[in-house]
């Protein structure tokens, strides 16, 4: 039966919590771009529907312009 020497079990030991490190690290960055990412989603709604009402009323300021001069 094969023995592991104690510096390769040492080696392996320190590789995973450097993997699992990493992992952490990650895991954190990810979580941080998802809450940016829902903060430029919520301005983007708003800004889309502040593009909607500046339409709208801009269309019913022309269909009144255009009442005006045919009266």
């Amino acid at each position: 039966m094969h023995t592991a020497h104690p510096w390769y079990t040492e080696d392996k030991r320190q590789i995973m919590e450097d993997i699992c490190r990493s992992a952490e690290e990650i895991c954190q960055h990810s979580k941080h771009i998802c809450d940016e990412s829902a903060v430029i989603r919520e301005i983007a709604r708003e800004l889309r529907h502040m593009s909607q009402l500046a339409r709208h009323r801009r269309r019913k300021q022309s269909e009144r312009l255009y009442t005006i001069e045919r009266s």
